[in-house]
C-alpha cells in the first residue's frame, strides 16, 4: 500500500467531511489517477478534482461541458424571454454519475466506501458545492452564447442552484435538488420527480 493510498484510505474513513477535507480528498484522487495514469477511466472525478484546486478554469474539460450550454442556447436561438430548460441531469449537475465514478474508483484501489453512504455523500456533496460555488467555468474562444458557469453557495442541503452567464449580458439562473426531490428553474418547480411540492 503506497502513501498516497494510505492518506487517502484514512481521509475517507472519516464519517464527518468539511470543504478543506473534500478539497484534499480530491487532490489526493487526482495524484492516484495522475500517478497510475488512469484520469480517462474516471473523466468526471478528473474533471472535479481539477475544478477544485482552481480559482477559475478554462481548460480543455471546462471548455468541453461549457459547449453543452452552448448548444442547448443556440438550439433555442437564445431567444431574450425563453430560456432553453437546462436538462438537469447533465453530468457535472447531475451527482449520480459523480457517485457511480467514485464507486468504480474505490472498488479499482480497494478504498472505503464509507463516503458513498447517506448521510455521508449527502454532506460531502454539500460541502463540493460550495467549494465550486467559488470557482467559475471560464468560456474562451469558440463559444457563441456562453460566458461562465458556476455554482451558487447552498441555502439549504442538498439544493444546487447555478448561473449561466451568457456574453450579451444576460443569464439563466437554475435549481435542482441532488436528492431528486424535485427540479427547478428560475425558483418554478417545473417537474416534480416524486409528485411532491
Amino acid at each position: 500500500m503506497t502513501n498516497l493510498h494510505s492518506k487517502l484510505k484514512e481521509a475517507l474513513s472519516k464519517r464527518q467531511y468539511t470543504e478543506m477535507s473534500v478539497t484534499y480528498i480530491f487532490v489526493q484522487i487526482r495524484k492516484i489517477l495522475e500517478k497510475n495514469m488512469t484520469e480517462s477511466l474516471f473523466p468526471l472525478i478528473s474533471f472535479y478534482a481539477n475544478w477544485v484546486v482552481h480559482p477559475k478554469l478554462d481548460r480543455k474539460e471546462a471548455q468541453r461541458e461549457l459547449g453543452y450550454f452552448d448548444k442547448k442556447f443556440e438550439e433555442a436561438n437564445c431567444l431574450l424571454i425563453d430560456f432553453p430548460i437546462i436538462d438537469e441531469t447533465k453530468d457535472f449537475i447531475d451527482f449520480s454519475k459523480l457517485k457511480e465514478q467514485l464507486r468504480s474508483f474505490f472498488d479499482k484501489y480497494n478504498l472505503p466506501k464509507i463516503i458513498l453512504d447517506e448521510p455521508c455523500y449527502t454532506l460531502f456533496l454539500d460541502n463540493l458545492i460550495n467549494i465550486l460555488s467559488d470557482c467559475s467555468l471560464e468560456a474562451t474562444e469558440g463559444h457563441t452564447f456562453i460566458e461562465r458557469f458556476s455554482f451558487e453557495p447552498q441555502r439549504l442541503s442538498g439544493d444546487v442552484s447555478f448561473i449561466v452567464l451568457l456574453n450579451n449580458g444576460l443569464s439563466y439562473h437554475g435549481t435542482t435538488n441532488f436528492n431528486y426531490l424535485n427540479h427547478k428553474k428560475g425558483g418554478e418547480v417545473i417537474e416534480n420527480i416524486n409528485g411532491r411540492v
